[in-house]
């Protein structure tokens, strides 16, 4: 009976080897796993597959010693053959004049065979150094021909009547790309119409840039900001506008000087409220603090034209006119000056 007892695992109790559960603490009373089928399932599955492979490698080995064996042989064969047959060469008695005979046939036999082989060669390579370059040239012209069509089509009667136009209006003054396709357009010119006339009109639109800049300048004074803004207005591209706004050779403080006096003699501005003024037209910070400096004005006088324009306006109490003065950016001096002048 104790044979087929056993301990559990669990408490250490003797339990039933059959048993499913411990009766004493309930635990599951497993099977070693090298007891179960699945364990010897893949065991026996890897040991049959080491006696084939042993099997399958002993027979390779007797394959390749047997091919081994028939080539020695074969050779053997062969070599024994060789040896028969000088044998044979040197028993056999030929006379001096019929040895000649032959060595002269031997020899001539192959001199004669090598000369087709020369011509042969010299056939097949000869062919593709003729054919190769013939091939070659008329694949080059093809294109040319092809290529050359199209420049000689001529222009037809609106293409010519377009550029006829678009140099009529580049005669009268400085127009850029938009502007001119703009008029042809206005005129009822097709597109291919009025590309065909900006393509050949001659004109170069980066100079056609620096020509309106040159102009523009002549009539009131522009930053470099400013200017490449006009220009984009005008029709021209932001890289013409730069182009044109860049190659003008202007000297910018210059242009702030005059930018300052054309605004105070329109306007009464205070310093402050002047440099923002400038700075907001595209002038650098440099640049419009020079030309408040250098413009020349009396600060005092212009909080009593400020003054006296709120005062045309809009009735303030002198309370009023000074804090309006004093948020334009005059100085207090500068207000009380104002206001004082105004008649308060």
């Amino acid at each position: 009976m104790k044979e087929k007892l056993k301990k559990c695992k669990t408490c250490d109790q003797e339990i039933a080897k059959k048993a499913a559960v411990c009766p004493h603490c309930g635990a599951k009373n497993k099977k070693p796993f090298f007891k179960r089928w699945w364990f010897w399932l893949p065991v026996c599955l890897i040991l049959i597959a080491i006696i084939l492979c042993v099997i399958f490698g002993i027979n390779q080995d007797s394959i390749n010693s047997h091919l081994l064996q028939n080539e020695n042989g074969s050779a053997i064969s062969e070599t024994t053959d060789v040896t028969e047959t000088q044998e044979e060469t040197e028993t056999t008695t030929i006379e001096p004049s019929e040895t000649v005979e032959v060595t002269e046939t031997e020899e001539t036999v192959p001199a004669e065979a090598e000369e087709p082989v020369s011509t042969e060669t010299v056939t097949e390579e000869s062919v593709p150094e003729e054919t190769i370059p013939e091939e070659t040239v008329l694949e080059e012209t093809v294109p040319t021909e092809t290529e050359a069509e199209p420049s000689e089509q001529p222009a037809t009667l609106g293409e010519n009547n377009a550029l006829s136009s678009a140099r009529l209006h580049l005669s009268k003054g400085i127009l850029s790309y938009g502007a001119l396709a703009e008029l042809l357009e206005q005129e009822k010119f097709t597109e291919e119409e009025i590309a065909f006339a900006l393509r050949n009109c001659g004109v170069d639109w980066n100079e056609n840039a620096v020509k309106a800049v040159r102009t523009a300048l002549s009539f009131r004074p522009f930053s470099l900001v400013g200017l490449q803004r006009y220009l984009i207005a005008e029709g021209y591209t932001p890289e013409q506008a730069e182009y044109g706004a860049e190659h003008c050779c202007a000297d910018w403080k210059l242009q702030a000087e005059k930018a300052a006096v054309l605004y105070l003699d329109i306007l009464a501005f205070s310093e402050h409220s002047l440099k923002e003024q400038l700075e907001y037209d595209g002038f650098t910070s440099e640049e419009a603090m020079h030309a408040v400096s250098n413009c020349g004005a009396d600060w005092q006088e212009q909080a009593v034209k400020a003054a006296a324009l709120y005062l045309e306006n809009k009735p303030l109490s002198r309370q009023g006119l000074l804090d309006q003065l004093l948020s334009d950016g005059f100085t207090e001096e500068q207000a009380a000056f104002g206001v004082r002048k105004s008649g308060y």
